[in-house]
C-alpha cells in the first residue's frame, strides 16, 4: 500500500468528477445548499440545506457547522424573506451539524486513489438538465445556445427530451429565463424539438398507452432494432403480417401458435408456398395481433383481415404495409368494444416503412 500525498491538479480534477464534495466551498449568510452524501440519522444526499449564518471560528477550526435540513421530498426553498429560525422550524426544517470529514477513497486512474476532506454540502445554484430531473425551481436561468462571453463552454442541446425536461422545471413559463439572443434561442429549441431520435417512437407510443382511456386500443411500437440477432420474438400464438425485405409490395398474413418458430419456417423455405419464393426472402415481421383464446378465433381474424385487405385493394392499386397494419388495428378496436381489459386483443408493431418508390401490391 502506498502513502497519501497532496493531490496534483489532474488528480484533483479527476476526483471532482468522481465525488460530489467540492474542492472549493463558498459559505455565506442565507446560503442555499444541498448535502453531497448520506449521513445515517442526520441527512441524505441531495436533500436541501440552508445556512442562516456563518460562524467563522468554527470554519477556521474545521469544526462542524450548522445547516437547516429541508423536509424529506422538499424540492424548493422558501422565499429568502422567510429565512429565520422560527419559520424554518415551523415548516419542517431541522437544524443539523455537518462535520469536516474525509470522503471514502475513490479510484481515479490506474493505481491512483484519491480522497477529499471537506464539508459535505455544495451550493445549489447550478445543475445540468439531467441532474435537475424531478426538481421544481422557483426561478430558473439557463442557456441553450453558445455565448461569446463563454467561448470555452458548449450549451447546445442534442435531444428533444432535454427540452421537455428543461421547460418543465418551473411552474410557469414566466419563471424561466434564457441567456442569449432570443432568435437564436428559439431557433435552437425548435431545431431540437424537430429532431427524431431512435427511441422517440417507442417512448411516445408507451406514453400514449399509459394516458389512454380503458376503451381505447393502442398499438405499441417495438424499441428500435439494430441487428436481427438482438431481437427475441415471443413464443406466443397470434395473427401476423410479414413483409418481403426484397420487395416491400409483397406481404403475407398468417396465423400461428408460435410466432418465433413460424417466422423461422417462412425464412427457411418451410413456410407457405407463397413465402417459399427465394426471390422474396427474407421476410420481416411487420406486426402481429395476440390475445386470442382459440385456434378458431385466430383463423377467423386472419380470414377477415385478408378479406378487408382485398376490399381495399379493389379501391386502390397499391397499399403500404402501414396501411395494411392499420386494417388489423381497426379490426382489433372493433372487437375490443365490449370486452373486459383482460380479454382484449393486443396489437404489436415490429417495424416501420418508408416508401421510396411505387411498387406492385399483393397480399396472400
Amino acid at each position: 500500500a502506498g502513502s497519501w500525498k497532496p493531490a496534483t491538479g489532474p488528480v484533483s480534477q479527476g476526483l471532482s468528477r468522481k465525488i460530489k464534495r467540492k474542492q472549493k466551498l463558498f459559505l455565506f449568510q442565507n446560503g442555499r445548499y444541498e448535502f453531497t452524501y448520506n449521513r445515517h440519522g442526520h441527512f441524505q444526499q441531495g436533500q436541501l440545506a440552508i445556512m442562516l449564518s456563518v460562524d467563522k471560528e468554527d470554519v477556521e477550526n474545521k469544526r462542524p457547522i450548522k445547516f437547516y435540513k429541508g423536509p424529506a421530498g422538499c424540492k424548493e426553498f422558501p422565499p429568502v424573506a422567510n429565512f429565520d429560525h422560527q419559520y424554518l422550524l415551523g415548516h419542517g426544517w431541522v437544524l443539523v451539524a455537518v462535520p469536516f470529514e474525509t470522503s471514502k477513497p475513490c479510484k481515479i486512474k490506474g493505481r491512483i486513489v484519491g480522497k477529499r476532506t471537506q464539508y459535505g454540502v455544495r451550493l445549489r445554484i447550478a445543475s445540468t438538465i439531467h441532474g435537475s430531473q424531478g426538481a421544481t425551481f422557483g426561478k430558473l436561468i439557463t442557456a441553450v445556445s453558445n455565448h461569446d462571453d463563454y467561448k470555452g463552454l458548449n450549451f447546445a442541446l442534442w435531444e428533444a427530451a432535454q427540452v421537455v425536461v428543461l421547460l418543465s422545471r418551473t411552474r410557469t413559463c414566466g419563471d424561466l429565463y434564457f441567456v442569449g439572443n432570443p432568435d437564436e434561442v428559439v431557433g435552437q429549441l425548435l431545431s431540437i424539438l424537430e429532431m427524431k431520435t431512435k427511441f422517440l417512437d417507442h417512448i411516445t407510443s408507451m406514453t400514449q398507452r399509459l394516458c389512454s382511456r380503458a376503451d381505447e386500443t393502442q398499438a405499441i411500437d417495438r424499441p428500435p432494432l439494430f441487428r436481427p440477432c438482438d431481437f427475441i420474438l415471443d413464443r406466443i400464438p397470434g395473427v401476423y403480417l410479414l413483409i418481403s425485405t426484397r420487395s416491400y409490395g409483397y406481404m403475407y398474413i398468417g396465423e400461428t401458435k408460435n410466432l418465433r418458430r413460424r417466422l423461422g419456417d417462412h425464412n427457411s423455405g418451410r413456410g407457405s408456398k407463397f413465402t417459399n419464393n427465394q426471390h422474396l426472402r427474407p421476410w420481416a415481421l411487420f406486426g402481429y395481433v395476440h390475445g386470442f383464446v382459440s385456434t378458431d378465433s385466430r383463423r377467423i381474424f386472419e380470414d377477415t383481415w385478408k378479406r378487408h385487405a382485398l376490399q381495399r385493394r379493389n379501391r386502390m392499386n397499391t397499399y403500404s404495409p402501414m396501411g395494411m397494419m392499420s386494417i388489423g388495428e381497426q379490426m382489433v378496436a372493433y372487437k375490443n368494444r365490449n370486452r373486459s381489459k383482460q380479454h382484449q386483443l393486443r396489437v404489436q408493431r415490429c417495424g416501420s416503412y418508408e416508401a421510396r418508390h411505387a411498387e406492385g401490391w399483393r397480399v396472400v
